[in-house]
């Protein structure tokens, strides 16, 4: 049985995404469905912008998730004004690393990226490029396990 994840094809795949990501178009459509984690120092920079204290955004803009992580309380974001974000030199690091595609260990993620698959093009560009482009070594990896339908 071939193996699907072997050094060539990640090298390869490492090489594909910034392409893709360069050359797609960025739209504010899915920020509008995303609640970015804030840190600490997120937090205080968005505040520093805003011109309040960290405490009072806080109050205004933070709730705690489940996990206990703070995010925006609004969707959509209440700095997205006509797709563009008002607060861009100060966004949060979660929003500036977004859609995350150039973060390591791109294929221990899968499950973020295909939760972003549907709202992003991004994502949705660079998943159906990798699809075509391995699509071949992947169902000779898959036959290895018996009959499976491909299409």
């Amino acid at each position: 049985v071939a193996r699907f994840d072997d050094q060539k094809k990640a090298a390869s795949s490492a090489q594909l995404l910034p392409k893709l990501v360069k050359n797609s178009l960025f739209l504010g459509y899915s920020t509008e469905k995303l609640q970015p984690i804030l840190k600490k120092k997120d937090i205080d920079k968005l505040s520093k912008s805003l011109n309040i204290k960290p405490d009072q955004f806080i109050t205004k803009y933070v709730d705690k998730d489940e996990a206990g992580e703070s995010r925006l309380n609004q969707l959509p974001c209440p700095f997205l004004k006509e797709n563009k974000c008002t607060q861009y030199g100060s966004r949060p690091a979660d929003c500036a690393s977004y859609p995350h595609l150039h973060k390591k260990d791109f294929v221990f993620r899968l499950i973020g990226i295909v939760n972003n698959y549907s709202i992003c093009p991004i994502v949705f560009n660079v998943y159906e490029a990798l699809k075509s482009k391995f699509k071949s070594e992947f169902i000779h990896f898959l036959d290895g396990f018996g009959e499976f339908d491909y299409d």
